[in-house]
């Protein structure tokens, strides 16, 4: 019998899912560790984030804003509040509901943030009935479309 390491779901599960879930702990944790320190006031730009450690704050006017991987904002003006997760619709809000910003959006951040792995690439070329070509050409597509969609928002 084949064990569940060893299956394609298996692989995904400890090679994806378990590395993201130990990140997002990660990030809990030190979530938890700033707010126990009520004193400890909104962090400086430049400095590494006390969140997910792994990037950097910027100070950009009324917020405060990680260039890591948490995405975290802290809001300036007070009452200020330590650590608002920058919500999905954060940066664009009145784009929303707009799938012509949407879509290329999800496509971009997949391809940047997740991956995709060579058997989900093969699976979604056969279920697309396209080559490895024109599925990396719609994934550039999206790219493309999504920074366009940034530098005019």
């Amino acid at each position: 019998m084949t064990e569940f390491f060893q299956t394609i779901m298996g692989k995904k599960f400890y090679e994806g899912t378990v590395p993201r879930i130990a990140s997002a702990l990660d990030r809990i944790a030190n979530s938890l560790e700033f707010l126990a320190n009520p004193n400890a006031g909104l962090p400086d730009g430049g400095n590494e984030c006390p969140i997910c450690r792994a990037g950097t704050v910027e100070d950009v006017g009324t917020e405060i804003v990680c260039r890591g991987e948490c995405g975290t904002i802290w809001l300036k003006k007070w009452p200020w509040v330590h650590g608002v997760p920058a919500s999905p619709k954060t940066p664009y809000r009145g784009t929303w509901g707009d799938n012509s910003v949407q879509f290329p959006r999800l496509l971009a951040e997949i391809s940047a943030n997740v991956g995709i792995s060579s058997a989900d690439w093969a699976g979604l070329c056969e279920s697309m009935d396209l080559n490895h070509d024109e599925l990396e050409e719609l994934f550039n597509r999206a790219h493309e479309e999504w920074e366009r969609i940034k530098e005019n928002t």
